[in-house]
């Protein structure tokens, strides 16, 4: 796996361990597409699956799932794993997700998912893994209001405020911030260069900013203020000057916000130092 950086240079990067969980795991669940995932305080990974459901070409029709084909997916979707352990801790979901897609921990242990299917995001409070704590969009309605999202693909959660971050999503084009309660504050957007498919959305808290990649626009990143007195304007947007950007997937910020790491599908890592 290759990292660029601007001073054009790449660094070879090797692979702590690759496994498959199904396999090389003492797993009761069988993992199947994989939306999202993340590590949980006590360094056990969270995975949010599709179990036997696969993104099919007739899964939607234009923004609404298709809904009469395809019911609820009957396996669980979320698995806790003990991965020092190599075990399945716990696993939960079943007959509640249509077509999971991001997954996020805050720094409160909250699970944070995202299904693109029923135009939801859910949060998950660790005490009571089996029913969601807060749900924010209008299942299987598709809208651009303040209470609906189309199709949201992640969520960031503010280690100092609280808020939520929405990128929302593949029609939408936007970022969408709540607080802590799901009370809507306002829209991250771009009027003279609009994102097409808001994959991915990380925050630099620090510099107040919200940072999001769109896949569709050649694999450009964005940026916005979040201060009070610039809320929700744009910054600017960057891509690599060496080389062009492809099928960006997801997009990280170094802990003191320093350098933005962009990962492609094709498996490569870019990294950004912030200016």
């Amino acid at each position: 796996m290759l990292m660029s950086d601007k001073s054009n240079e790449e660094k070879q990067v090797e692979f702590f361990k690759v496994f498959n969980p199904s396999e090389d795991l003492k797993l009761q669940t069988k993992i199947g597409q994989v939306g999202g995932l993340d590590t949980n305080m006590n360094g056990n990974l969270v995975v949010f699956h599709r179990g036997s459901r696969v993104w099919q070409f007739d899964s939607f029709m234009g923004n609404n799932f298709n809904k009469n084909k395809y019911k609820a997916i009957k396996e669980n979707t979320l698995t806790l794993i003990d991965v020092k352990k190599s075990e399945e801790i716990f696993s939960w979901g079943a007959n509640r997700f249509y077509m999971p897609h991001g997954l996020t921990i805050d720094f409160d242990n909250n699970i944070w998912v995202t299904d693109v299917a029923l135009h939801q995001v859910m949060k998950f409070n660790p005490r009571n893994l089996e029913e969601p704590e807060l749900v924010l969009g209008v299942e299987f309605k598709p809208g651009n209001a303040e209470n609906q999202f189309c199709k949201p693909t992640d969520v960031s959660v503010s280690e100092t405020s609280g808020h939520v971050f929405i990128s929302d999503g593949y029609c939408n084009h936007r970022v969408v911030e709540f607080d802590k309660s799901g009370h809507f504050l306002g829209v991250y957007e771009d009027k003279k260069h609009p994102l097409q498919v808001v994959h991915s959305v990380a925050l630099v808290e620090k510099l107040n900013l919200v940072c999001t990649v769109s896949r569709q626009d050649d694999s450009y990143g964005f940026t916005f203020y979040a201060d009070e007195s610039r809320f929700g304007q744009f910054k600017q947007r960057w891509n690599s000057l060496e080389r062009d950007l492809e099928g960006v997937h997801d997009i990280a910020l170094s802990p003191d916000g320093s350098a933005i790491y962009l990962g492609q599908l094709n498996g490569e890592i870019d990294e950004f130092t912030y200016e």
